[in-house]
């Protein structure tokens, strides 16, 4: 006689966006970013079981995310939760149907984001290093050590205080977007900066965890407006 399989339980948003990555072989920075991007844009679905994302309120929460954030940002969230929704359909037999795919249907989405410039002006140094010595100090911390390093914005958030050797006073980055180990000589502007982050950090924890990534790169591009500053 035929058995009835039991149902499959169905895994939270967060769940299934870190088997999703463990399952594609992403790496802990892709993991880390698009974790960032929901619990700051999504967190009420976060720990939420994913047929819930099939709800008509998350549909209408993504348009108002489409329609009130940057560019960037929305592509990087479209492209997370459509590989999300195929990954969960094919897996757990569901027919969740990606809001962003029908929004861009309809005309609703935001055209792709262009190129970012990459330079900051030697004229415009002073009005930025102003605006950043505004933020609070582990956010400023952070920007300024991406500045000074030109480090990618994951391989900054990332440091440990294992990476860092103060004897030798060498900064180590493990996990970068080639897959190569890279090394740099800690200056005296860096050392400054590590020195304050491990006196405030926790055994080996990221020494800039709890920046949000997305939000502060967001931050730094408007550097001169008061509302953020």
């Amino acid at each position: 006689m035929p058995v009835q399989a039991p149902p499959l339980t169905l895994p939270t948003l967060e769940d299934a966006l870190v088997t999703y990555c463990e399952t594609k072989k992403l790496k802990a920075a892709s993991l880390r970013r698009y974790q960032s991007i929901i619990r700051t844009h999504f967190a009420q679905w976060y720990e939420a079981r994913v047929d819930q994302l099939a709800r008509p309120e998350f549909s209408t929460h993504c348009l108002t995310f489409a329609q009130n954030t940057g560019k960037a940002l929305v592509d990087v969230g479209r492209g997370v939760f459509g590989a999300l929704f195929k990954y969960l359909n094919a897996t757990f037999g569901l027919s969740i149907e990606n809001p962003f795919s029908k929004f861009a249907a309809a005309g609703l989405m935001p055209k792709r984001a262009e190129a970012r410039a990459r330079i900051l002006t030697e004229e415009a140094l002073p009005a930025w290093k102003h605006a950043i010595d505004r933020l609070p100090e582990k956010q400023r911390d952070y920007l300024m050590m991406v500045a000074i390093t030109g480090l990618r914005r994951n391989e900054c958030v990332g440091i440990r205080p294992s990476h860092i050797d103060l004897a030798e006073l060498v900064l180590s980055v493990p996990e970068t977007k080639t897959g190569k180990a890279h090394a740099l000589p800690i200056t005296p502007a860096m050392l400054e900066i590590l020195q304050r982050r491990l006196a405030t950090g926790d055994a080996d924890e990221p020494i800039f965890k709890g920046v949000a990534v997305e939000h502060i790169s967001e931050m730094a591009k408007l550097p001169f407006t008061t509302r953020l500053f």
